[in-house]
């Protein structure tokens, strides 16, 4: 869609299918209940399906209450949203459903309170920011502009969607004001709140893949037309807010949550010849009780990825029972692909390969990947084991090379919908390639390494959510693991503070900006104790280095052994020192 026919969308924007209304789209359930004193009241439950072009409208004013659960998306959740609406734009039937947005709002009042929902209806008012700060100035723009603000009679601007008091000013400030989503903030990233976090990094992270999916301002023009017209979302309004609140938490308390693995077995089983579902349901549970209640869906969702090929477009339960036929027969399912699945899943989460015969070294790489908050990785794994099966002379080479690559493609910033892409195509090259080495999804490319290595010698390092998990893998190399940051018994110590007000560091580093090019650098970075970081707090080096010396945390006490003084150059050596460890088993260069 051009400029012009993008503006001219903005300007038609209608509310004439909000919540409440009389519009056919529009179910409304009128039932009456008794209150305290006796009497009968009106209770009204409206349902409506929108675009977010009538969502984002003069219809609804939104705010999340005080005691809102937090911002708490993070990069993978994102990546998803903005990757699967790209693939629904481009797929045989341009349109895509967003879900459901539960809000408390009076009839004839703009006004809503967001119940549920909340984490999707900032992520794409920052996603709107992005498309309007990027475009030109003109009508396209404005159009864009309207999402996010209105101007009253007195020319004073309100914001469509306001977020808690403690985040909203940087809210304000880095996404809604015009230009913010270009923005950087200017305090020190550390310094931020979590919530204020993950909003710059999921900013970030969806400007990235803009640049990608939607490179030219003509596909940025196109990608809002499909948001506004063809992306729609379930809108459940209650009048009362309590109500709202108590039908949220009844649905959280009594239901069963919408990929819950007991739903999934439910579904599954419902759809087998009656005459196999008592084993059907024992031959599940035994397959839970191998790789417990958390773990059962995603193996679901391995088994089906491992299946098809390729990450499935609805719910697991649907592409299972298309897959394997299971209104016909669900015990080979059961029998042949699910439980020898959930036993080699119990092996790798325990970490002890039956028959392998480099255990100790297969144990090392999967300690590693362990840590890693994504888990594409599994599902090559998987077919490793079915396959080629652990006592094959190539598994331990093959599982050092898969957690290099899982750690390398974090470490890089590969967005989540790549990662997964690429681990699906190593299913295909174990099926392929006889020999790890030449299977192409598990080689580093040039790119890749060059990404790593920047993001592990940015003076933002510190921000990055994995600093913890990168202090930890060194550590570890260095035949330490000191487990994972807690707060608590290990917490991340900046030698030299970001606030460096004592004397001794002031003659090293002169000015605030000077500090903040080097205090959040990895070289700067070790490990203390709550309370002996407490205790080091900003004092000198001098001062320092005494607690550093005397702590259990082994990387502290190299650093305080091989630097007599922690001056510009000693962070950037340390910081080159640190990536050489952490790279040292995974036989590439720096």
């Amino acid at each position: 869609m051009s400029a012009p026919a993008l503006a001219e969308f903005g300007a038609r924007r209608t509310p004439s299918r909000f919540v409440g209304s009389t519009a056919p789209d529009t179910l409304t359930l009128r039932g009456k209940s008794r209150g305290a004193a006796g009497n009968i009241m009106n209770r009204y439950i409206s349902v409506a399906v929108l675009t977010l072009g009538e969502l984002f409208s003069d219809a609804f004013s939104f705010h999340l209450p005080w005691f809102q659960r937090a911002y708490a998306w993070r990069e993978e959740h994102v990546g998803r949203l903005l990757a699967d609406i790209v693939q629904a734009k481009a797929g045989p039937k341009p349109r895509y459903f967003l879900g459901d947005l539960c809000i408390a709002k009076r009839d004839g009042s703009p006004a809503a309170a967001i119940i549920d929902g909340q984490q999707r209806a900032i992520t794409l008012t920052i996603l709107f920011a992005l498309l309007r700060d990027l475009a030109p100035a003109g009508a396209g723009r404005s159009a864009l502009a309207s999402l996010i603000s209105w101007s009253d009679a007195t020319g004073a601007e309100h914001y469509r969607i306001v977020p808690q008091p403690g985040v909203a000013e940087f809210f304000r400030r880095h996404v809604q004001a015009p230009g913010g989503a270009l923005l950087e903030p200017e305090d020190a990233v550390a310094n931020l709140a979590e919530s204020e976090r993950y909003i710059l990094w999921n900013r970030n992270h969806l400007r990235a893949m803009l640049a990608e999916h939607a490179g030219t301002q003509t596909a940025r023009n196109e990608l809002a037309e499909f948001l506004l017209s063809h992306c729609y979302v379930v809108v459940k309004s209650v009048e009362d807010e309590n109500d709202a609140w108590q039908i949220l938490s009844t649905q959280e308390e009594t239901g069963l949550a919408h990929h819950s693995s007991e739903r999934a077995k439910v579904s599954l089983i419902a759809a087998m010849p009656r005459e196999e579902q008592e084993e059907a349901g024992r031959t599940y549970e035994d397959c839970q009780r191998l790789v417990g209640a958390d773990q059962m869906l995603a193996l679901l969702g391995h088994v089906s990825v491992l299946k098809r090929r390729h990450r499935p477009n609805h719910s697991v339960e649907k592409d299972l029972l298309q897959l394997f036929g299971l209104n016909r027969s669900g015990l080979p399912f059961l029998k042949g692909e699910l439980e020898p699945r959930a036993r080699h899943l119990a092996d790798l989460r325990s970490r002890v390969l039956k028959g392998c015969p480099a255990r100790a070294d297969v144990s090392r790489s999967l300690q590693t990947l362990l840590w890693l908050d994504r888990e594409f990785w599994v599902r090559p794994a998987l077919h490793w084991l079915s396959v080629r099966g652990a006592g094959h002379r190539d598994t331990a080479l093959f599982f050092r090379r898969l957690d290099r690559i899982a750690w390398i493609v974090k470490l890089a910033g590969m967005d989540p919908t790549d990662q997964e892409k690429l681990f699906i195509r190593l299913i295909g090259d174990i099926d392929k390639h006889a020999a790890v080495d030449e299977m192409p999804a598990l080689k580093i490319s040039q790119q890749m390494r060059a990404d790593m290595l920047e993001r592990l010698r940015s003076r933002t390092f510190y921000s990055k959510h994995y600093n913890g998990l990168v202090l930890r893998r060194i550590s570890r190399n260095l035949g330490a693991d000191p487990g994972p940051v807690d707060g608590s018994t290990v917490t991340i110590e900046h030698v030299l503070p970001s606030s460096a007000r004592a004397e001794g560091w002031r003659h090293l580093f002169k000015s605030e900006g000077e500090v903040r090019e080097y205090a959040h650098r990895l070289g700067n970075l070790a490990y203390l104790t709550h309370r002996e970081n407490l205790e080091a707090g900003d004092r000198d080096y001098r001062a320092k280095r005494k607690i550093l010396r005397r702590t259990s945390f082994l990387l502290s006490r190299l650093a305080a052994r091989d630097h007599a003084e922690w001056t510009p150059n000693t962070i950037l050596k340390r910081t080159e020192q640190l990536i050489g460890i952490l790279v040292s088993d995974w036989e590439i260069s720096v």
